[in-house]
């Protein structure tokens, strides 16, 4: 990365990489490390290189929270490539299946079900959402909290033909 290019930004970003690489190398099969190392490429655009040590430290690991992230992120990385949405709809299940009491992969199959105008199963999963505890943010995994849920419950309600509740809904947001 040169310098007069990206200036002490892409320096610092290659530093950080090298940094991840350099502990990856010494113990490539620790998980933390290959969810770490899949967290830079991904942040310098290379998501299917990330994909790659996201699914490898969900297999190397049983922490169970580790593992549902890794599978939300590269459903995500998947998505932002243009993949098949059964793809990343299976990773999102996948991680549902993991820890199904956890509201990111719910949000993000309404995002999935919004492109693809499945409007019941974003009125499914949007319920389900909307009645999960309310864990606040997780940027890492692009959710900023369950108001998410009310918008795409009253997107679904509108399109399923529920017009009066799915205004109140809008309403109330």
């Amino acid at each position: 990365v040169s310098q007069s290019r990206y200036g002490d930004c892409g320096k610092a970003l290659n530093m950080t990489l090298e940094l991840r690489l350099s502990e990856y190398i010494k113990d490539p099969d620790h998980p933390v490390r290959n969810y770490e190392l899949g967290l830079e490429y991904n942040r310098i655009g290379q998501s299917a290189t990330a994909v790659s040590f996201f699914i490898r430290a969900a297999e190397k690991t049983e922490d169970k929270e580790l593992m549902y992230d890794c599978i939300v992120l590269a459903a995500l990385c998947f998505h932002e490539q243009g993949r098949s949405k059964f793809m990343v709809e299976g990773l999102l299940q996948h991680a549902i299946i993991i820890d199904p009491q956890r509201p990111e992969a719910y949000l993000h199959l309404c995002r999935l079900y919004e492109l693809t105008q499945n409007w019941r199963a974003m009125v499914v999963n949007s319920t389900i959402g909307m009645n999960l505890e309310d864990v606040g943010k997780n940027e890492a995994l692009q959710y900023f909290g369950q108001q998410s849920f009310k918008f795409f419950h009253a997107l679904g309600s509108y399109n399923i033909g529920l017009i009066d509740s799915a205004k109140e809904e809008f309403f109330d947001i």
